[in-house]
């Protein structure tokens, strides 16, 4: 029978979005399950980005990479296509050829039991592509002035707004009597000299925006342009716009042209990938001379010096970055006066011509357009590269999906109906957006008061006062955050949704114009970022806003890195990815996996220099990387369970745009909290028995306002109400309504429910955080000795309580003698590198808290399970002294009896609960056997090195005297034979094998029997049920890095015909590349598109040094029953 496409299609993506977005019917649909524990479904394995780089790509290239996805158990792919300095391929963008080959990959996911989706145009950052033309592209408002003398019958041609891409629009044109400051500034033209002789002064001086000059620095001296005033001038503004921002800028005066002193530095500040702009208010400097001097090469687009005071926080005003602060006051003669001001706009024609009268004395002609911001997605190929999508507008936003998310989708679901399941949005980089069409209308509708008269402030001019200027751009500003949020990223979850799609939404960036919170409400999936190496935090926004909105998966982008290039292996960046699990994140998507389009090469293809390579051609893919990947499908099913548990809401204000960062000095160290912003505090929260809670059942134990001075009525009403209902309240009271149009009425009320607010008992106006939480008895959910700051996630599932918790310790293995706030169960510990669930019998209740010892390996984590009720089973008293991680007593048949774990001789002293103290002498634990002696070792052809050794001791590769060895980078074997006696082997012992020092990975085999991969210390394998009396034979297949090979490799000539030294994006890779032929014969084994190591640079350690021996622990039942 043949069923409708259409009709899976629609089943597919209505299950999908029922188990995304439902989490109350989560929690009745999920079960805590040891069996998935231990063998996790698809829908809990890590994803990856996958990147295609300028155009590489085949259609083999493809199913060899999508093969080896599927076999190690990562679940999926999000593709992209970016530049990034890499010689280009053959299939051009968006071409028939490129989505031929992207349907090609749905199918093969589909084949593979994979998901499939794409980023949403070239590049990774954001939405554009050759198909936005200018009218739809991201706006800027631009203006121009001049300055003429009032009377009749007036007919000048104004001057018009400077304009990128040929694109220009009217916005009005206003006149008001011109201030002293804008005559002298019109009139006292200085002499305009630079450092170096090939700047362009008039390109600079201009005043328009679609041309740069370069200012070079000569000679390590710093570059500069002299203003020479040829009298004393007064100094109140700079405006300076770069093709950069990684400057610094210093302001010199002189007096004579000779010495120069600094008066005022700043950095450019970011505004969109690459441009950096400074507009800003000085205080006032009288000085002949000025210089602005730059430390770095500058190309700049506009420079200029003014007289006229501005505003304080112009670049925040005009939307160009997230900053905040006041306008500030100005000299009242530096003020436009609102009621002297005229709008001229229907007294100019469409080529810019005014005709009008005005009265006598000189007018300022102030002419506000827009234009196309000129920022294109990057780092995208010549043919997928064009101006960023409005994003104000769902019109352009449509043109934008439909050319090329659209026509991917729709072969792609022909083809993988079922795989085809996702698109995304990249963290937001692409600068500032601050105008649309019709926006003075759509701002009249909404506030009821036009923006017009307030156009000035935009050329840097005040209006009215500092105070008004604040309360008109708060305004503006929100609705600028609340269009983009509407017409763009809700818009493009919608337009997702009609193509059975689901959205990935990073809801941040450095130069954005939104609140992050807004931004992700919507999302099917919210996305974070964390890095390997570097402290940028963009966690919270995705993990807040899914808590708060009840979304259950929380994605991150993960690993990314610029830092390990070939050399990474898991147990490098372990720590970082359980860190980020403490933080709330259930969804690893890994940054990244870079499509080798080139089948034959290794290591191949990579991005250039960014990211961590999780590429199916590193040396560990197949051991350590799948064994990873199976720790992290565990834990991420553990960390989908039920809802979190948090214990403060932090409301992060309404005062766009808001950038939502992690910060610890919001609340004590040892407690938790989620970001909230003004919907959910309006529309989402209930009081119950004086706690926040959402729909989903997530409490918190109190609402912290940090400095809060600005809030809307319509929160304020939220929050009293809250606070009435004996919420706590914890924070400094706002002091100002939000807005500019406020009535009296409105203005008494708010005034009146701030005094009520904190006049009750529940809320506070300062941070005494002891006392709050001595009245209120509000403890730490996990406190550890020594450790204020420990890192858990704590998930809950009706009556289950989950702890993640982890060593950060890489050589240190530690006893967490740990305090959860769980009463009446016992504890439990689930191991996700092994899915071994161990029910612990060393603890006591204590109140209403949970009191045991836990011990982990350097590097190792584990879940405390809650769930089973402790009644009166037998249990060990929490000895608060013990030191060491053995004895370890656990459950023995059930909860009816105890077996203790020893792992040396000594007398051991124990209490049940109840009764007196025993002690048990123990004298029967062997010492170590240790594994010495001759070896044989194998290296391996595939690996570039074919030979057999055999060695009288273990020894570090990088030590021998032969190249091939010392260079040799892949799996090496290693098989010894050994004896052990009759005596040695006893039944209630346990065995292990200690590896020692192992460089990097080891796979363990004895006596035929697979006893699976160490990838982190300790290098410990359990070998009870395989190590017999007489004759063993052992196997350990031993991985190093990538990192020697290629270092050995630049010691010899390069036959590929490659040198990415002396490539650009516009050149092609080799032909024998780009064909997918094998590399030309010669010396070197390896191809790297990117050249990471040098030829002298050290070596890695390499290969199992040991000691190698067999370890006894001693498994004693306590037979506590008897």
């Amino acid at each position: 029978m043949k069923i409708n496409n259409k009709i899976i299609f629609f089943l597919f993506f209505t299950l999908l979005m029922y188990g995304l977005n439902s989490c109350k019917e989560e929690v009745k649909a999920y079960h805590l399950s040891e069996e998935i524990f231990k063998n996790p479904t698809d829908e809990y394995k890590p994803k990856t980005w996958y990147f295609i780089m300028n155009q590489n790509m085949t259609k083999e290239g493809f199913t060899k990479d999508l093969e080896a996805i599927a076999e190690v158990g990562i679940g999926g792919i999000l593709v992209f296509n970016v530049t990034y300095g890499l010689p280009k391929g053959d299939v051009e963008f968006n071409s028939e050829k490129h989505r031929e080959i992207l349907a090609h990959a749905a199918k093969e996911c589909e084949r593979l039991g994979l998901s499939f989706g794409i980023h949403n145009s070239d590049g990774w950052t954001a939405s554009g592509g050759p198909w936005v033309k200018p009218e739809q592209a991201m706006k800027i408002v631009v203006h121009s002035e001049k300055i003429i003398e009032g009377g009749n019958n007036i007919n000048i041609q104004l001057p018009k707004p400077p304009s990128r891409h040929g694109y220009y629009e009217e916005i009005a044109v206003l006149a008001y009597p011109t201030m002293a400051s804008e005559y002298e500034d019109a009139t006292v033209l200085p002499s305009i000299t630079a450092s170096d002789p090939n700047f362009n002064i008039e390109i600079a001086t201009d005043k328009h925006i679609d041309k740069f000059s370069n200012l070079n620095p000569t000679n390590s001296e710093k570059a500069w342009i002299q203003y020479d005033f040829k009298k004393p001038f007064t100094i109140r503004t700079l405006e300076l716009l770069a093709n950069q921002y990684k400057v610094n800028i210093r302001l010199l005066k002189s007096d004579d042209g000779e010495h120069f002193t600094a008066v005022y530095t700043s950095k450019l500040a970011r505004i969109g990938k690459h441009e950096g702009h400074i507009h800003s208010r000085i205080k006032p400097i009288t000085s002949r001379f000025f210089r602005i001097e730059v430390d770095k090469p500058l190309g700049i687009y506009n420079i200029n010096l003014l007289s006229t005071d501005c505003p304080d926080n112009m670049i925040g005003l005009k939307s160009y970055r997230r900053l905040h602060g006041n306008s500030g006051k100005a000299d009242p003669s530096m003020v436009i006066d609102k009621q002297k001001m005229i709008n001229l706009t229907k007294k100019v024609d469409k080529n810019g011509r005014l005709t009008t009268n005005l009265p006598n004395g000189k007018w300022t002609i102030l002419r506000f357009g827009f234009t196309a911001s000129g920022a294109t997605n990057v780092p995208a190929s010549k043919k997928g590269t064009g101006l960023e999508v409005d994003k104000l507008s769902k019109a352009a936003l449509k043109v934008h999906y439909d050319a090329y998310v659209g026509k991917v989708t729709e072969q792609a679901k022909a083809v993988a109906p079922n795989a085809t399941q996702y698109a995304e949005i990249d963290s937001y980089e692409v600068g500032p957006q601050n105008w649309t069409n019709n926006l003075d209308s759509i701002f009249r509708q909404t506030y009821e008061y036009d923006i017009i008269p307030f156009l000035p402030v935009y050329a840097g001019k005040f209006v009215e006062s500092g105070v008004d200027i604040d309360a008109v751009f708060w305004d503006m500003r929100k609705l600028l955050n609340e269009t983009m949020v509407k017409n763009y990223y809700d818009y493009f979850t919608e337009l997702c949704h009609k193509d059975g799609l689901i959205s990935y939404i990073e809801p941040y960036g450095p130069n954005g114009f939104t609140n992050d919170m807004d931004v992700a409400r919507n999302a099917d999936v919210a996305m974070g970022e964390f890095w390997v190496g570097r402290p940028w935090d963009f966690t919270q926004a995705a993990i807040s806003t899914a808590h708060i909105y009840g979304k259950n998966i929380i994605a991150s982008e993960s690993f990314t890195s610029t830092d390990y290039n070939w050399s990474v292996h898991p147990a490098l960046i372990k720590t970082i990815g359980d860190y980020n699990w403490s933080k709330g994140f259930n969804q690893f998507i890994f940054h990244r996996f870079t499509h080798q389009s080139n089948t034959h090469v290794k290591p191949g293809m990579s991005m250039h220099l960014i990211g961590t390579h999780i590429d199916r051609t590193q040396t560990w893919w197949n051991n350590a990387g799948k064994a990873w990947f199976k720790y992290l499908s565990r834990g991420q099913y553990m960390l989908r369970q039920g809802i979190p548990v948090r214990d403060f809401l932090v409301f992060t204000g309404e005062t766009a745009p808001i950038q939502v960062k992690y910060n610890k000095n919001l609340v004590p160290k040892g407690f938790s909290y989620d970001c909230v912003n003004a919907d959910v505090i309006q529309n989402r929260l209930s009081a119950v028995e004086g706690k926040l809670k959402t729909p989903e059942g997530i409490e918190y134990k109190a609402l912290v306002l940090p400095k809060q001075e600005v809030m809307t009525l319509e929160t304020l009403r939220s929050i009293t109400k809250l606070a009435k209902q004996g919420v706590i309240i914890i924070g400094k009271k706002p002091s100002q309504i939000a807005g500019y149009l406020n009535t009296k009425d409105e203005v008494l009320e708010f005034e009146a429910l701030v005094r009520q607010t904190w006049q009750l008992p529940n809320c506070y106006d300062t941070f005494q955080w002891d006392n709050i939480f001595r009245k209120h008895n509000i403890q730490k959910d996990v406190i550890v000795e020594g450790i204020p700051d420990f890192k858990f996630n704590h998930r809950r599932k009706n009556k289950t309580d989950i702890y993640f918790i982890y060593n950060e310790h890489k050589k240190k293995g530690k006893l967490f003698h740990s305090s959860f706030l769980v009463d009446g169960k016992v504890p439990e510990i689930w191991y996700p590198s092994t899915g071994k669930i161990v029910k612990i019998a060393e603890y006591k209740h204590e109140n209403g808290r949970t009191i045991v010892p836990i011990y982990l390996e350097p590097q190792e984590s584990a879940f405390m399970v809650f769930r089973q009720a402790s009644n009166n089973n037998p249990l060990i008293e929490y000895n608060p002294d013990k030191k060491d991680a053995y004895p370890l007593f656990v459950y023995n048949n059930g909860l009816k009896n105890i077996k203790a774990i020893v792992d040396k001789n000594q007398t051991l002293e124990y209490t049940e609960k109840g009764k007196k103290q025993k002690t048990l002498k123990i004298t029967d634990i062997d010492p170590p056997f240790v594994i010495d002696g001759t070896w044989n070792l194998s290296f391996r052809k595939e690996d570039g090195y074919e030979t057999r050794l055999k060695i009288d001791s273990l020894f570090d590769w990088r030590t021998h005297p032969l190249e091939q060895i010392k260079h040799y980078s892949g799996t090496a074997i290693y098989k010894k034979t050994f004896t052990v006696n009759d005596d040695f082997i006893s039944e209630d012992k346990t065995y292990t094998l200690n590896l020692g020092q192992v460089h990097v990975v080891a796979k363990v085999t004895l006596n035929g029997a697979d006893l699976g991969v160490k990838w982190i210390e300790p290098f410990v394998v359990d070998i009870t049920k395989h190590l017999k009396a007489g004759n063993n034979e052992l196997i350990i297949e031993l991985t190093n890095q990538w990192g020697n090979r290629l270092i050995g490799d630049e010691k010899l000539p390069n036959q590929t015909g490659y040198e990415l030294r002396d490539r650009r994006i516009d050149d092609t890779m080799p032909e024998w590349f780009r064909k997918n032929l094998p590399m030309p014969e010669g010396p070197r084994t390896t191809f790297a598109a990117y050249t990471f190591y040098k030829a002298n640079d050290t070596l890695f350690p390499s290969g199992l040094l040991g000691p190698v021996k067999i370890e006894v622990l001693k498994n004693i039942d306590l037979n506590l029953n008897k």
